[in-house]
Order: C-alpha cells, then sequence, then structure tokens
C-alpha cells in the first residue's frame, strides 16, 4: 500500500514509516486480544513481557528516519556517509550474532533450456560474460554473485517464471560438502519465529523466562529482532512494474548497501525471504509465520584471473546433474526417509561423513521448513506442496541428489 501510493521511494519509506508507527501505537494487549486466547498461558505471559519492552515510539521513528537517510545518502553520493550509517542499524540488531546457520541444506538454481544443461552451465554467470548481469535485490549490475531458493516454487518466482511452466527449466541441487562452511549474514526476519520457539517450550510444559539472558529468545535478542525487522520489510518492497528491465531499481538501493557491506565484513553471503512468490497461490498453514520455502542465499563471488568461475566456491559443493520435469519418477516422502537410512546404515561402516546423521536437516523434511505445511492453490481448490506437481519434482530432486550420495559411499 505504502509503494502504491507514492512514486519516489523515499517518499514510499516515509508512508511506511507512518504506517508502521499507527499500527504500533494502536496495539493492544496480548492477553485481551480474543484472537490469541486459544495459545498457552506460558505464550501469552512471554508475549506481554515482550510487547511490554519493546521500544518505545520516538525510538523507533528514529530508526525509520535513519534507514531513510541510508537511501538518500547513498543517491546522493555520499556512499562512505551511506554504508557508515547502515552500520549503526545493523550494530542497533547486532548483526555479528545474525548468522544464518542452516546452509546445510539441498538447495536448488535453474535456467531455461530446451535441451539438458551441464552442471557447469548451472554456475554463476562467468566472468568474461559479467556484461550479461543486471540489477538484482543483493546484487549489482556487473558483480556475479550464486542465487539458491530452497523450494521449486521459490526458483522459478525468482525467475520470474510461471508455476505452470516448470517443465521449461534446468534444476540442479547444490549441497555443501563436508567440512565447508559458508558465513552468511541472516536477512530472513526471525521475528515472528520467536514465537513459536516459546509456544514449542510451553506446550511440552516448559518455561523461558523472558529476562533470562542465558536462555534464548530473552529480551535483547527480541528487541535486536525487532529492529532487524523493521530494516528487511525496508529492502523488500516488490520492485515496481515500471522498471523491469531498466538499468536502476530503487527499491534495490538499500538492499544492495547491505551487500556491500557484508562483503566488506567477510561475509560469505546473505540468507533473505523472497518477495516474489506469489503468497496467493503459494503459502503455509503453520499457526506461526514459517517461511523457509522462501528462502534464498546469495553468495559472493571472488575473482580469478586463471578461470571464468569462482572454482573455490564451487568446490564447497556437491552438485547434482541437472534435471528436467519432462519426466520423472513418483517419489514419496517414505521413500527419501528409507534410502536417508540406508546411506546413515552405509556409513556407519563405512564412516566416509562424519554428519550424515544429520541427513534430513539437508533434505529439509527432518527440520522446522514446515514444508508439509505449505499448499498451493490450483484451479480446483488448494493442494498440499509434495502432492503438487511442483512438491512432487522437489521430492524427485532430492531423491536424486541422496542416490548420488549412496552411490559414491556403497
Amino acid at each position: 500500500m505504502a509503494q502504491s501510493r507514492n512514486d519516489r521511494f523515499e517518499n514510499t519509506l516515509q508512508t511506511y514509516k507512518k504506517d508502521f508507527i499507527f499500527q504500533y501505537t494502536k496495539l493492544a494487549k496480548i492477553s485481551d486480544c480474543d484472537n490469541h486466547k486459544s495459545l498457552s498461558t506460558g505464550l501469552i505471559q512471554w508475549a506481554s513481557e515482550l510487547q511490554s519492552s519493546l521500544p518505545v515510539e520516538k525510538d523507533v521513528k528514529t530508526y525509520f528516519d535513519n534507514i531513510i537517510d541510508v537511501y538518500l545518502q547513498w543517491i546522493n553520493s555520499d556512499s562512505q556517509t551511506a554504508l557508515a550509517t547502515l552500520e549503526t542499524l545493523l550494530a542497533k540488531a547486532n548483526y555479528s550474532n545474525k548468522k544464518y546457520t542452516k546452509s546445510k541444506k539441498v538447495f536448488f538454481r535453474a535456467r531455461i533450456s530446451e535441451s539438458l544443461l551441464s552442471k557447469e552451465e548451472l554456475y554463476h554467470i562467468p566472468f568474461n560474460k559479467r556484461y550479461l548481469i543486471g540489477n538484482q535485490r543483493y546484487s549489482v549490475s556487473g558483480q556475479p554473485c550464486l542465487y539458491f531458493g530452497l523450494s521449486i516454487p521459490d526458483v522459478i518466482s525468482e525467475l520470474r517464471g510461471g508455476y505452470d511452466d516448470y517443465q521449461k527449466y534446468n534444476f540442479s541441487g547444490f549441497m555443501l560438502k563436508e567440512g565447508f562452511d559458508l558465513k552468511l549474514l541472516d536477512f530472513t526476519n526471525n521475528f515472528p519465529e520467536l514465537f513459536s520457539i516459546v509456544d514449542d517450550v510451553a506446550s511440552a510444559g516448559g518455561s523461558i523466562q523472558f529476562n533470562e539472558t542465558g536462555l534464548s529468545p530473552n529480551q535483547a535478542e527480541c528487541i535486536e529482532n525487532f529492529y532487524l525487522m523493521i530494516l528487511i520489510n525496508c529492502c523488500s518492497f516488490a520492485r515496481r512494474l515500471r522498471s523491469e528491465g531498466q538499468v536502476f531499481a530503487e527499491e534495490y538501493v538499500i538492499p544492495q548497501i547491505i551487500t556491500q557491506f557484508a562483503y566488506k565484513k567477510h561475509f560469505d553471503g546473505i540468507a533473505f525471504n523472497s518477495t516474489r512468490i506469489d503468497d496467493l497461490k503459494v503459502y503455509s498453514k503453520n499457526s506461526f509465520f514459517q517461511s523457509e520455502y522462501k528462502l534464498n542465499l546469495v553468495l559472493f563471488t571472488k575473482y580469478s584471473d586463471g578461470s571464468v568461475y569462482d572454482d573455490n566456491l564451487m568446490r564447497k559443493f556437491m552438485i547434482s546433474e541437472p534435471k528436467k520435469a519432462d519426466y520423472f519418477e513418483c517419489i514419496t516422502e517414505e521413500d527419501l526417509s528409507e534410502l536417508t537410512k540406508e546411506i546413515i546404515a552405509i556409513n556407519n561402516v563405512k564412516n566416509v561423513f562424519s554428519s550424515l546423521r544429520d541427513l534430513s536437516e539437508y533434505t529439509g523434511l527432518g527440520a522446522k521448513t514446515d514444508f508439509n505445511k505449505v499448499y498451493l492453490k490450483t484451479d480446483h481448490g488448494e493442494v498440499r506442496y509434495f502432492e503438487h506437481e511442483l512438491g512432487k519434482f522437489h521430492l524427485f530432486l532430492l531423491y536424486c541428489f541422496l542416490l548420488d550420495i549412496r552411490n559414491r559411499i556403497a
């Protein structure tokens, strides 16, 4: 709404700030809200303490104003001041502790092609073809980056495709190899998920004291995530249609400054949620907003004069052979589970990998990715993700990936 009422992004931010502050100051007590009466007593108590500890209106306004300052400083060619202002914003959110720690999953990349592509053709755009690289949210023109998505709808959405056109694409899976790690700035907005953690503990009969610094989530962590949520929201405005295909997108200015900051602070990349998934067609039914089906990673590349690719980066990943969905075998979640057990049994004897006991984390089926609560809207009603063709293809790609692992260690 803020975007549709303004023709300049700085005015969009001002309008969003006013709308946010208006709703923020009108928040009723959680204990008085009929919609939350079904929540556990422990969660209501924790949330009430959180609500009473949130920043005062004046501090929230100042944070918004500083975000707007970053944008204005940058478009007025004062990049150094913009970066310095951004660092103060990120420091308030304790950015050094905002590291994404779930990168050991199978992520996907895709490219349109009528024929099967090679693995190399699913790499980042080569250094000698950087003229093909346009403006993207967390990367700038001419600088190759490696983008991943955790679900098939996510990848297709980021490529501006339609969900019915998935057969046009070549998909490859990418999984971080044993012994490698990535330092990623977490820009996925974990604030709503803090409630899920507390609810799980309360439902199990336990409790988390809001002011207990040794437990997570605690007061300091919640306030940090609150501020980070505001910054992430300001980075998540959809690109206007009028700028599609153009060389500049004002909505990408602040995210691209964050990219430069992250690179400067020696992060390997950024984890963020897609703004392109159609929420009317793909959505989660989890009681608390879980968004990993929207998860994207953008990894920075380092230039090499001896190769057209960042070979050191690409060597960190196991990469599956590209697959198309013209025809694929129907795989069930039970098939994946059985194959995972088989791999673990083989590895217990041969000890090739040290952490295959966490293989369900790689597939995303054993962790709280909540794919089981993701649905797609079709002409015939809503369909559970893994019962839809996109989800079935997702399972097939995961199965092929794990099958390759099994064959390597058998």
